[in-house]
């Protein structure tokens, strides 16, 4: 099975590409937020100016991203929806890129933004901001002081209600990965000096569940690719690491308790060998043995509902593909996904195996809303309708991965590392 980009993380980041910075420790919140310095401002009116004597009164929402970056391009539909819903009040969207002017207008002809675009200069505001990898929405207050650092998904049109009323926004910052944590590595590595580690260890009471996947930068026999998870659980882990849906796990005993953060670095020759590596260390650190079969289970099968209007968009843009979905306030945004990343989430919804049947080829790009507070059954029905598509109970034969004890009994989860 495909992996759909962890498009079924429910708080979703992934690091485009970690960047150097300076020493110094990142903005937070309730600090004063710093300089911005950009070369040029596209989509803004005569007069208008980025700095923060001029922006004083305002909430600003400052949005890291770049054309190329695949989740950036997916929080678009969500960007523009609060920047129109908002610019009639004292609210101001800034979309913050390193890109030359040339790319990015020609990006915003196939892709508009409804926000004012700035320039960065030389890279200066993501170092001075310590973007550590995109998107990244810093959310400043209308007094100039930071409230929140956040993922641009995350953001509601009630927290910026909240900001305009003089109240905190709601929003619960991103917990600080440090300046020079990389994809693939946990903080407090700051030498970067494995060319390859697995290391699985508990998580603070505070982590957030999110996860990154990319280029780990350079080092001594080239660049590295790493993959980071951070606040999982150990059937969230799984999940991902055995390229299934959860309904696909079927465990004989007790999973580990907790949250764990797991990172894995390799060098970019052994790229296709992470996720087997990883496998082995999640299975020796917590006692686990694994196997696949197939067996007869009641699933949902999708197919297309011919009687209805609406269709599947398909991608035409050749964007990167990515996704987000987040079933706590009711949102999927896709750009030039398959129907694996929708049957995913009807999954995920319905806690049960969903078969397509569509016959449905290529990728598509789709943005659908529900009422988070509905039953699974109804919110997995509204998914589908809006996509043009019926979920019918069935039974079919269906690949499962068995989780077994290990017979060698478990290690201990306090932390397992391999590294050269």
């Amino acid at each position: 099975m495909k992996r759909i980009g962890m498009l079924l993380a429910l708080l979703c980041a992934i690091s485009c590409g970690p960047l150097s910075r300076a020493a110094d420790a990142a903005p937070s919140p309730g600090q004063k937020p710093p300089v911005l310095t950009l070369a040029k401002l596209l989509q803004a009116p005569d007069g208008a100016a980025a700095n923060w004597d001029k922006l004083h009164g305002k909430v600003v929402v400052l949005e890291f991203w770049a054309t190329w970056c695949g989740p950036c391009v997916a929080a678009i539909p969500h960007l523009n929806d609060l920047a129109d819903q908002f610019k009639n009040k004292p609210v101001q969207f800034i979309a913050i890129t390193a890109e030359d002017e040339a790319i990015v207008s020609k990006f915003l002809v196939k892709k508009p933004l409804h926000t004012w675009i700035g320039l960065d200069a030389n890279d200066a505001t993501n170092k001075a901001y310590h973007v550590t990898g995109i998107p990244t929405t810093v959310v400043i207050r209308a007094d100039g002081v930071i409230d929140a650092v956040t993922y641009p998904t995350q953001l509601r049109p009630e927290n910026l209600e909240n900001l305009l009323a003089g109240e905190p926004s709601g929003l619960i910052s991103r917990s600080p990965r440090g300046d020079s944590v990389r994809v693939g590595e946990l903080p407090g590595d700051n030498d970067h000096a494995s060319v390859f580690q697995v290391i699985i260890r508990p998580s603070k009471v505070d982590t957030l569940e999110m996860t990154s996947d990319g280029a780990s930068g350079g080092g001594s026999l080239g660049l590295e690719m790493g993959r980071t998870y951070s606040g999982q659980t150990v059937k969230n882990l799984m999940t991902s690491i055995y390229e299934c849906n959860p309904q696909q796990i079927v465990v004989n005993g007790k999973l580990p308790a907790g949250k764990f953060d797991l990172a894995a670095k390799v060098p970019l020759a052994g790229r296709g060998k992470m996720n087997h590596l990883i496998q082995e260390a999640l299975e020796s650190t917590f006692g686990l043995e694994s196997h696949r079969e197939r067996r007869m289970l009641d699933v949902y099968v999708v197919t297309v509902d011919k009687s209805s209007a609406k269709v599947l968009k398909p991608n035409k843009g050749g964007l990167s593909s990515s996704g987000s979905v987040n079933p706590m306030v009711g949102i999927l945004e896709g750009v030039n996904q398959s129907m694996d990343a929708v049957t995913s989430v009807l999954a995920n919804q319905l806690s049960c195996q969903v078969i397509d049947e569509t016959n449905l080829a290529g990728n598509f790009d789709f943005d659908v809303k529900w009422d988070p507070t509905a039953t699974p059954q109804a919110k997995a029905q509204v998914i589908a309708e809006q996509l043009g598509l019926t979920l019918t109970p069935a039974k079919r034969l269906v690949e499962v991965v068995v989780v077994d004890a290990a017979t060698q009994g478990a290690a201990s989860p306090a932390t397992h590392a391999a590294a050269r």
